[in-house]
């Protein structure tokens, strides 16, 4: 029988928003990687009563701060920032309302500590562009609690491929590293960006 148009689209969202595949997405409050209920995350990807149940990652879209070009230290919440980073409602974005750019006029980098199980093979996932007609340049870590490198990946961006101002899209990127501490760090660091443009970055987000 054929699908009436509602249907259709239900079909297509639980397609690209599945409870239990370790990513916060959607309209989930959690995702813990399982569809089990009494584990602080809900078999529906509910944060359950009386649960501390968060997501791994702070402020990986970037909607906490008040914004500004080149900010540098604390500025970003969550965040430590070395070099300068834009932060700003105009930039384009995958998921709410502010996002970032990866450069302000000094090639920036950003990184948080966090919570993890050593043994444990964590997925990091981005959505990134290009704030330049350069084939600009950034690298995607995962560092242990020494800084010693788990797995770093870098990846490019061209704003004419990917478009640039009102036309700008972003695309989704992803890197997956096996803790070996309990706090390791995540960090996005510019290797190459063009004057003061940088790559734009959104919705980051880590899950088992």
């Amino acid at each position: 029988p054929q699908l009436g148009v509602g249907q259709a689209i239900d079909n297509l969202l639980s397609l690209r928003f599945r409870c239990g595949d370790g990513v916060v997405s959607g309209s989930e409050g959690c995702d813990d990687g399982n569809v089990t209920d009494g584990d602080g995350c809900s078999a529906a990807c509910t944060v359950e009563a009386n649960s501390s149940c968060a997501p791994l990652l702070n402020n990986g879209g970037f909607e906490l701060g008040a914004g500004g070009s080149n900010l540098t230290g604390a500025a970003l919440p969550g965040w430590t920032i070395t070099g300068d980073i834009d932060h700003s409602a105009m930039f384009p974005r995958t998921e709410g309302e502010r996002s970032i750019d990866l450069t302000g006029c000094a090639a920036g980098t950003i990184a948080q500590s966090v919570p993890t199980i050593p043994g444990t093979t964590y997925r990091l996932l981005f959505d990134y562009g290009a704030n330049s007609f350069e084939n600009l340049r950034f690298a995607a870590e995962a560092l242990d609690a020494a800084g010693g490198t788990l797995r770093s990946t870098e990846f490019r961006a061209d704003a004419s491929v990917l478009g640039l101002g009102a036309a700008a899209r972003l695309v989704s990127g992803e890197i997956s590293f096996t803790a070996t501490t309990a706090t390791p760090s995540l960090r996005f660091r510019t290797t190459l960006n063009s004057g003061c443009g940088g790559n734009w970055l959104d919705n980051v987000r880590l899950g088992p």
